[in-house]
């Protein structure tokens, strides 16, 4: 028999042949040939294959935002130039599991920081020992909101500003202002954390704000403010007094308001 290997010379050679420290992440091809006894030469027969020594690559592609309310994330993830790669999936330092299909999703996840992992092995055996990882944090709990100040109850002003507040950090507020004569007010964005409204008519008034976190939590008890524009004249009535005409030199008076909670001013001839 005669063997080659790649653009090498025939030589003599015996089955089997071994070859030492061959040149690595290549394509080789080796050939054999036999002799008969007498002398016929038959036709070579070859073998391919490749050395690859190349750790893979992982690539995370998606999965949830951080900070996230989800508690059952997905992730889709490759190895760019070994798309018969196979995985192993690892979540918090747990057991590395297998997970080749190219996508993971996890349920019932607790809120706290979490991290996952998964690390690509490709056809010849090659493992990325570094693998990709994605760290996030999952938070369910809404945050609280708090308007710290507003409109006087009652007011005859026709403007109204507030200042409100949330206990977390929040993504943006949504505000509403309902009135009692009115229809009701669809929510609105109204980030910054103040919010003033002009030109409004004598009603009575129910502003609202909640916070959305940067999870995605919405406040589900927003925080009111409910208020009392009033721009109509009380009106006064003198529902007693000194007889006319009386010899008394004294005189005491007793007067009324038709809306409650006013004050009075008093004067006596000039």
């Amino acid at each position: 028999s005669e063997c080659k290997l790649d653009d090498g010379e025939w030589e003599s050679c015996e089955s089997p042949k071994t070859y030492l420290n061959l040149e690595q992440n290549t394509n080789h091809v080796f050939e054999v040939r036999s002799t008969d006894d007498l002398g016929n030469l038959g036709a070579a027969d070859a073998w391919t294959w490749s050395i690859d020594t190349i750790n893979p690559t992982t690539v995370i592609l998606t999965g949830p935002s951080n900070p996230s309310n989800n508690t059952a994330p997905t992730f889709t993830y490759e190895s760019p130039e070994n798309p018969n790669a196979t995985f192993q999936c690892e979540l918090d330092g747990g057991d590395l599991t297998e997970c080749n299909t190219g996508s993971i999703t996890f349920s019932d996840l607790a809120e706290g920081s979490h991290v996952f992992k998964v690390y690509a092995t490709d056809e010849a055996g090659n493992t990325d020992t570094t693998g990709d990882s994605w760290s996030w944090d999952i938070d369910t709990t809404p945050s609280e909101t708090y308007i710290d100040s507003g409109p006087n109850d009652p007011t005859a002003s026709t403007s109204a500003s507030f200042v409100y507040r949330d206990d977390e950090p929040t993504d943006y507020f949504m505000c509403r202002l309902d009135a009692v004569s009115g229809d009701d007010i669809e929510w609105e964005e109204c980030d910054g954390g103040t919010k003033t409204y002009s030109d409004l008519l004598e009603d009575v008034y129910t502003f609202s704000v909640k916070s959305i976190d940067e999870a995605g939590n919405e406040d589900l008890t927003p925080a009111p403010w409910t208020w009392r524009i009033d721009q109509t004249e009380p009106e006064t009535t003198i529902t007693d007094g000194p007889p006319d005409p009386t010899p008394d030199s004294s005189a005491t008076f007793i007067f009324e308001s038709n809306e409650a909670n006013s004050t009075f001013e008093c004067k006596i001839d000039n």
